[in-house]
């Protein structure tokens, strides 16, 4: 299913978001946590369940860098991590993820869901009506493709039988 950007103009000037995304915790825990940023207006979750941000342009902007720092930071961290490094193109379409099955699982589904999310954000707050990234897993080891997954219309999902392929 595909995740939408809609935006309107108020009578206040502010631009309407509504973003979906991984929620590390719950959905009211993001709302809480966006909240506490100060960096909208107002945030709240609608009927269908998507977070609507009520920003200004300089809130919507300011959630543009703030993502592009947590890719940077992320894919930065594990340029010499031999459990997994990442590769984002430059458009936040494709993203490759060299693996190694020794690598530190919870690590590793931090930092996805962490990058997805930024991923998400720059796409949707830069103008996208929606938003996709098509995240290959490479074994590091030998080359083989373990998955690829044009998330979030496909599920990504790594079995541990993967790995002896």
């Amino acid at each position: 299913m595909a995740r939408s950007f809609y935006k309107d103009y108020d009578d206040t000037g502010l631009e309407t978001c509504m973003l979906t995304g991984i929620f590390a915790d719950s959905e009211e825990a993001v709302i809480k946590q966006i909240r506490e940023t100060g960096h909208c207006r107002y945030a709240y979750l609608t009927e269908d369940e998507k977070c609507e941000m009520k920003l200004t342009d300089a809130q919507r902007l300011w959630w543009i860098d703030s993502a592009q720092k947590t890719i940077d930071k992320i894919i930065e961290k594990n340029v010499d991590n031999e459990g997994y490094t990442f590769v984002l193109s430059e458009d936040y379409k494709e993203l490759q993820v060299f693996a190694n099955k020794d690598g530190k699982l919870s690590e590793f589904q931090a930092d996805i869901t962490n990058l997805v999310f930024a991923i998400e954000v720059i796409q949707l707050f830069s103008g996208a009506d929606d938003w996709d990234v098509e995240i290959t897993v490479i074994n590091n080891q030998n080359g083989v493709v373990l998955v690829k997954a044009d998330y979030p219309n496909e599920e990504l999902v790594i079995e541990p039988e993967m790995w002896e392929e």
